[in-house]
């Protein structure tokens, strides 16, 4: 995995050479004043903003959901505690590439964003399809998570229903993602 940081406008080149997690200056109080920083990863420019001090919370959003996406009051309640990190994942907001259209896809880059930053195990809190992503990453990266958080998340059930759904022929587009987020969930759980 290659990665290297770009520098901001607010930054020398001197302070480019830190690790962009050890600057103070790089993580700020405020989810509204925090400055947009980019990270390589995989050749990829990938947009991120990180706020407050102490452990890292990677945060996961909603399919094409934005680093803005996320309300300022919840994050920066958040960041009192925890060091929030928020990104555009690939394709997405700021961030260059293409939108995985494979959760595990989207997982996996997730949990390559976070090691860039220097951060091998963190806590991930997903919401949405954010949440999908972060029970595929605890199920295949289970090293790299210390707590997994998830609300208004997609998931799996043992109903007859989903079953029947899951054995269904695949749909195409966005129902084709959601389909392969269930899909992968649900075979993880033994169900299907």
């Amino acid at each position: 995995m290659r990665t290297s940081h770009q520098k901001t406008a607010n930054t020398s080149s001197a302070e480019t050479a830190l690790h962009p997690l050890t600057k103070p200056e790089v993580s700020a109080s405020s989810s509204i004043t925090a400055s947009i920083q980019f990270i390589k990863v995989d050749g990829l420019n990938i947009a991120y903003k990180a706020i407050g001090q102490g452990k890292p919370i990677i945060l996961l959003a909603r399919f094409r959901g934005t680093l803005n996406d996320w309300d300022p009051a919840f994050v920066d309640a958040v960041a009192k505690s925890y060091r929030v990190i928020l990104f555009d994942a690939p394709g997405v907001g700021r961030s260059a590439g293409v939108v995985s259209t494979s959760v595990t896809k989207w997982a996996d880059q997730a949990v390559q964003f976070t090691h860039a930053l220097g951060i091998e195990h963190a806590m991930y809190l997903g919401w949405s399809m954010g949440g999908a992503a972060a029970q595929i990453i605890a199920i295949n990266h289970p090293e790299s998570v210390d707590k997994l958080l998830l609300f208004a998340i997609i998931g799996c059930t043992r109903s007859v229903g989903l079953v029947e759904f899951l054995r269904a022929p695949q749909p195409t587009g966005c129902g084709a993602f959601c389909f392969e987020a269930l899909q992968g969930l649900c075979q993880a759980g033994g169900v299907g």
